[in-house]
Order: structure tokens, then sequence, then C-alpha cells
């Protein structure tokens, strides 16, 4: 049992041995695409063993010939590099579109006014269903629920608040009933 136990370790060894050779070997090359190639290569030979290799020779060694320019060595051993898998081209959006994908209605409901305060101008006597109320502001609202009630008060204070599934209700200053309505102009 202890003979199989030295050759596992020993193979394990000899693996991180060969992976760490590789890294090194990619590390000396100096022309940055080749080096990123050799990279690119060993990352996709760890993570895809059944995808097909292809060797390829690296491109000549290049000397520089005038004095003070940068040499760039390329190593003329072939690399290996799986073969990339066919990928359908993604179409570029702007990056502000890519931030706020799948936060649009959270953006939205951050913008939104909860409630808006404003008075009804002169004497307010209640509502019926279906009656339209012209505030101090200008807009129109209609009463689009069934309930009516009678409430005799010059200028009450208005509050529209908004509720669950688009809808709205006016809260009017001295009553605790607010009807659902919805907004005309």
């Amino acid at each position: 049992m202890s003979k199989y136990l030295v050759v596992a370790l020993s193979l394990v060894a000899l693996s991180s041995q060969a992976e760490q050779q590789a890294w090194q070997q990619c590390a000396v090359i100096q022309h940055n695409d080749a080096r990123l190639a050799c990279y690119d290569a060993y990352a996709r030979s760890l993570s895809s063993t059944h995808a097909p290799k292809i060797v390829e020779e690296m491109p000549a060694p290049v000397v520089a010939t005038q004095p003070g320019a940068t040499a760039v060595v390329v190593p003329a051993k072939p690399v290996e590099r799986v073969q990339p898998e066919i990928v359908k081209p993604e179409v570029v959006k702007p990056e502000s579109n890519e931030k706020t994908f799948g936060l649009e209605q959270k953006i939205i409901a951050e913008q939104q006014v909860e409630e808006i305060v404003t008075r009804f101008d002169g004497k307010f006597t209640g509502w019926e269903p279906k009656q339209e109320i012209t505030l101090a502001n200008g807009q129109v609202w209609q009463i689009s629920d069934n309930s009516s009630a009678h409430h005799y008060v010059d200028n009450p204070e208005i509050t529209i608040k908004r509720g669950m599934f688009g809808s709205f209700y006016m809260k009017i200053e001295g009553l605790n009933r607010s009807p659902k309505v919805k907004r005309i102009k």
C-alpha cells in the first residue's frame, strides 16, 4: 500500500512541477501578444481537457537592428492552444444601460413622487362616484370607486397618495375616508 501512496504522491508532484514550468515559460515571453496567447492556452487547457488542441509555431524571433532599440525575443518552442468555441457576437450596449439593467422599475419607483399636497379652491361639499374634482394646482381627478361622502369645508387641504398597483387615494382634510381616484388632467 505504501508503494501506491509513494507513486501517487510523485505523480502529483510531477504534475504541479509541469504546471509551474508552463507558467514560467509564459512569463519569460517578452512579446505581449505571444505571452497573452501562452497564458490563454494554458488556462484553456486547465479548464477544458476535452477540447481539441492545436499546435502553433510561434513567430520567428525579432531582433533589433538599430542601436538603442529594444529587442523582442520570442521562443521558437511551439505553444499548444485549445480550439476556441464558436460564440455568437454580443451586442455592445452603452455602459449606462448595463449598469441599470434589471433595476428599471426600482429607479422609476425612486424617482416617483409618493404624494402631492394641494388645496381645493372654494367650498368642498363632498363627492359622488365618477365626480371630477379640480384642485388648486390645476389637476383634475375623478372618483374611481363607488364611495360617496358629504363633508362641508372651505378650502380644505387635499393630499393625493400613491397606493398599490398604480392606484391613487385622495385624503381630504378633516375626513378619515379616502376615495380611490384617477387623474383626468
